[in-house]
């Protein structure tokens, strides 16, 4: 393992070496294991860019050009379904821990899309993990962006209509109060 000063010297003649060949910008990720290293990184004009699990991403623009680095992702990715039966109900949900001070809030099914998941995808794995009720993908129907989400982030939430190829409600997370087949004019009736 190298210690800091010889990381210094092979980073310092790896950034000569990289500007000699026109490289136009230099990323480096450094494992938690190696922290030690970020302060070295930031004190050769490198600046962060984000992290994970698997470390801290660091980069440094060495072109003349200007600096066309991308940011980090602006944006969670959300998914929600309307699942309609043949009897004309819509699938809802209600939110077991409703932060809005809203009595028994009904909403369509929904969450965030995973990590090299599709859209189509997490909208079927949604339903399915929040009512039990097994749907196949129909089309988009809806999207709708929110601007500073969480951490600074935009939301992007895109809704999928789906149709239901099982009926059977199990509200199958700890997350929901409840899940259920209601009719469509059911939202109109809460107006009245």
């Amino acid at each position: 393992m190298a210690d800091a000063a010889a990381f210094t010297a092979r980073l310092r003649a790896s950034l000569r070496c990289w500007a000699a060949d026109g490289t136009r910008c230099a990323w480096l990720k450094v494992p938690p294991s190696r922290g030690e290293f970020i302060s070295v990184l930031h004190g050769e004009g490198f600046g962060l860019h984000h992290a994970d699990a698997e470390g801290v991403m660091l980069s440094r623009w060495l072109s003349a050009e200007a600096d066309q680095r991308p940011g980090y992702a602006s944006h969670f990715v959300g998914v929600g379904a309307v699942v309609i039966n043949q009897a004309g109900e819509i699938l809802l949900v209600q939110e077991r821990f409703d932060d809005t001070g809203l009595v028994e809030r009904w909403k369509i099914p929904g969450g965030l899309v995973e990590e090299g998941e599709g859209v189509e995808a997490a909208a079927v794995r949604e339903v399915r993990e929040e009512t039990g009720v097994e749907t196949e993908f129909v089309s988009m129907i809806a999207v709708r962006e929110k601007h500073g989400y969480q951490f600074g982030k935009d939301d992007m939430y895109l809704v999928a209509r789906l149709r239901p190829l099982t009926e059977t409600v199990s509200k199958a997370t700890q997350e929901l109060a409840k899940a259920a087949w209601k009719p469509l004019g059911f939202f109109t009736s809460l107006t009245e």
